[in-house]
């Protein structure tokens, strides 16, 4: 009998899951998951210890078609109008869509070795807060390849959460 789990879409945002918690481990982290996505987001990240004001909020995704547009200087993925517009209301802290991209070969997504665990390429972020308002019934968000989803990036916008949220801004 054929051992049948799930399908890919579910695969892959489990993996999704697992690449944000991995990440925020390495940065000193904590990942709060919301069990019940009403208001667009699957995660809040802190900090483990220091300041008590900064956090993320994250929307995570997963895909094997993220777009490469202008000679490969933006990403681009395909987001709906309710996702976009809980992620792009004010709030206090970041409201981040990550991004995984991810292999089209599925065998190609995780692989272990005695030499480590390897999730194949990169997630990338954006700060949706302010985003214009839409009337399609989905968007093409635009992200920078220089927004790797990785510990140095949660850290440094942690920090300017921070900076930001005693400033009132």
């Amino acid at each position: 009998m054929e051992i049948v789990t799930t399908k890919d879409s579910d695969i892959q945002e489990r993996l999704s899951y697992a690449y944000l918690t991995a990440v925020a481990a390495r940065a000193g982290c904590q990942v709060l998951s919301l069990p019940v996505d009403r208001n667009g987001l699957d995660f809040w990240v802190s900090p483990i210890q220091g300041s008590g004001t900064a956090r993320l909020a994250v929307q995570a995704k997963a895909t094997t078609r993220l777009a490469r547009i202008g000679a490969g200087k933006m990403l681009s993925f395909q987001l709906d109008r309710r996702t976009y517009d809980l992620l792009r209301r004010d709030a206090t802290c970041p409201m981040l869509l990550v991004v995984l991209d991810m292999p089209v070969e599925r065998e190609s997504w995780l692989s272990v070795t005695e030499d480590g665990l390897f999730l194949r390429r990169a997630a990338f972020w954006k700060d949706m807060r302010g985003a214009p308002a839409i009337v399609t019934d989905s968007v093409a968000v635009h992200f920078s390849p220089e927004n790797i989803f990785d510990h140095h990036a949660i850290l440094n916008i942690l920090e300017q959460s921070d900076r930001d949220s005693r400033k009132g801004a």
